[in-house]
C-alpha cells in the first residue's frame, strides 16, 4: 500500500507540474510545441509514460478539432463567394 501511495504521489507531483505549464492548444503550431515539449520531458524523465501516452491522445484528438474547426471555417467562406455569385 505505502508503495502505491509513493508511487501514485510521484504521478501526481509530475501532472501538476504539466498542468502549470498550461498553454493555449488552438493553433497547429502551439500544438507542435506542445507534444514536442512532452516527447523532451518524457525523454529525460520528467513526465511518466502514461502521463505522456494520455497528452498525446488528447493532442492528436486536438489536432483533428483544429483541423474540423479549419475545414469548417474555408467551407464557410467558399458557401458565401457561391451565395455571392448567385445574387450577382
Amino acid at each position: 500500500m505505502r508503495a502505491a501511495r509513493q508511487r501514485g504521489g510521484a504521478a501526481a507531483s509530475k501532472l501538476r507540474a504539466l498542468a502549470g505549464r498550461r498553454r493555449k492548444l488552438t493553433s497547429a503550431g502551439a500544438l507542435v510545441d506542445f507534444v514536442s515539449g512532452v516527447i523532451h520531458d518524457t525523454l529525460e524523465g520528467r513526465v511518466e509514460v502514461d502521463i505522456a501516452r494520455t497528452c498525446l491522445y488528447g493532442a492528436s484528438i486536438q489536432r483533428a478539432l483544429i483541423q474540423a474547426g479549419d475545414l469548417e471555417q474555408r467551407l464557410a467562406v467558399v458557401e458565401a463567394q457561391l451565395v455571392a455569385r448567385r445574387t450577382r
